[in-house]
């Protein structure tokens, strides 16, 4: 087991594998999709970082967002799941110089849904993503929305409208 915690990708590996096994187990449980398409939106960003190919990752978070959305219309951490997937799916276009906009938009739209079902998380993803892809004004309401939905996210919040307002002046 040791070797397994010094290669990253069988960590990951494992920890699918872990995931898959309590989905046989239970076929109704929530937080093994849940934990699973977050395991596999993290190993992208790590593949992307190590230039790797993060795509199938990203494209499995989706497929897991999207059975989520399905199983649970209301939980705000399956539509979380779903945009970031969609989120860094544009990215990644972007960087291959692709147009990333279908995925951004059906990001923005799933992470106001999953605000409105309760889940802050998404307004401070949501106000990430529109500033990304140049709604500074946009952005800063979402980061607003988000401190007085959670208010432990407040200084986060704040720290990222500065951001926001200092690069409208350049």
């Amino acid at each position: 087991m040791a070797a397994a915690r010094e290669d990253p990708r069988e960590v990951y590996r494992l920890a699918l594998e872990d995931f898959d096994a309590a989905l046989h187990r239970d076929p109704d449980d929530v937080n093994a999709p849940r934990n699973r398409g977050e395991t596999c939106l993290a190993f992208g960003r790590a593949e992307d970082r190590a230039g790797g190919d993060s795509r199938p990752w990203f494209d499995q978070a989706l497929a897991i967002g999207e059975d989520l959305v399905r199983r649970m219309p209301n939980d705000g951490e399956a539509r979380r799941i779903f945009a970031d997937a969609h989120s860094n799916l544009g990215l990644l276009d972007q960087q291959q110089k692709q147009d990333g906009r279908a995925h951004w938009e059906a990001a923005i739209a799933a992470y106001r849904q999953g605000a409105e079902r309760g889940t802050p998380e998404c307004w401070f993803n949501l106000g990430v993503l529109l500033y990304v892809v140049g709604r500074p004004e946009e952005a800063i309401a979402a980061f607003e929305s988000c401190a007085r939905a959670d208010p432990r996210l407040a200084g986060s919040c704040r720290a990222q409208i500065a951001e926001v307002r200092k690069s409208q002046k350049k």
